[in-house]
């Protein structure tokens, strides 16, 4: 039971939470910075599908983030050990903000795999 109790604090605290708001964008910028600097080695090594699973890594850091936001958004109306950091009206808040930008986030990265499919790196 003391477990159960831990693992909960920790998923809810306010780490959690500002985990959940950077995750996503976060993941974004590193894609966007990382992609830019291996596009000129794909392009000469023929490996786009280097670019396509970082990609995915990046997607699933917004995942990550999503679900995060997702369960401090389900949790805020309970007994919150964030409770003493923030009122209730601020976490939804933040967990609601936090589930919508991953999820325009993980739009964007969907889209950028799209883009890595159907076209070279040298192009």
């Amino acid at each position: 039971m003391t477990d159960t109790v831990v693992e909960r604090e920790v998923v809810r605290g306010p780490f959690g939470l500002w985990l959940a708001l950077l995750a996503g964008p976060a993941g974004a910028s590193l894609q966007l910075s990382v992609n830019y600097a291996l596009v000129k080695w794909a392009c000469a090594a023929g490996a786009s599908w280097v670019l396509a699973g970082l990609a995915l890594v990046f997607l699933a850091m917004a995942g990550v983030g999503l679900a995060l936001g997702a369960t401090h958004l389900s949790s805020v109306g309970g007994d919150d050990p964030a409770g003493r950091a923030f009122s209730a009206q601020s976490r939804h808040l933040l967990a609601a903000v936090a589930v919508g930008m991953n999820s325009l986030v993980a739009i964007f990265l969907i889209n950028t795999l799209i883009g890595i499919a159907t076209l070279s790196p040298c192009e």
